[in-house]
This record gives structure tokens, sequence and C-alpha cells, in this order.
């Protein structure tokens, strides 16, 4: 759903590009997890959190805001 929703906001906007960080408790692993999806890539076909030297620091910082706003 986030691929299609993402895209045609990508197409509608004349070719912006996203990056999504999301998290919450995953009843798959029965613990807090953080997840990102990113539409837009450079010409050799790299997404954001692979070109961007410091991004499991971004993606860390971030899962321990919503272990903070889940009180874990």
């Amino acid at each position: 759903m986030l691929d299609r929703i993402f895209k045609y906001l990508s197409h509608a906007t004349g070719g912006w590009k996203f990056t999504v960080l999301m998290g919450g408790h995953d009843p798959v692993i029965n613990d807090v997890a953080v997840y990102n999806y990113h539409v837009g890539e450079t010409e050799s076909g790299a997404q954001f959190h692979k070109v961007y030297p410091t991004f499991d620091a971004v993606q860390h910082a971030f899962l321990d805001f919503i272990k903070d706003t889940l009180g874990k």
C-alpha cells in the first residue's frame, strides 16, 4: 500500500522523493521495531538509506523515540 501511495505522490509532485520511518510493537517478533521505506534512487540504483552514511544512527535514534512513546 505504501508503495502505491508514495509512487502516486511522486508522480503528482513532479518527481519528489520520499523516506518514511515507522515504528511500533511488531507482533511477529514480539518486540518494538523500526522499519523504513524509500521512494527514489540515485542513478546507480541506491536508495537514501544506502547512501546516507549514518542512517543506522538515525534509525536507532528513532527506535529510542518509539520506545519512549510506548513506555518501554
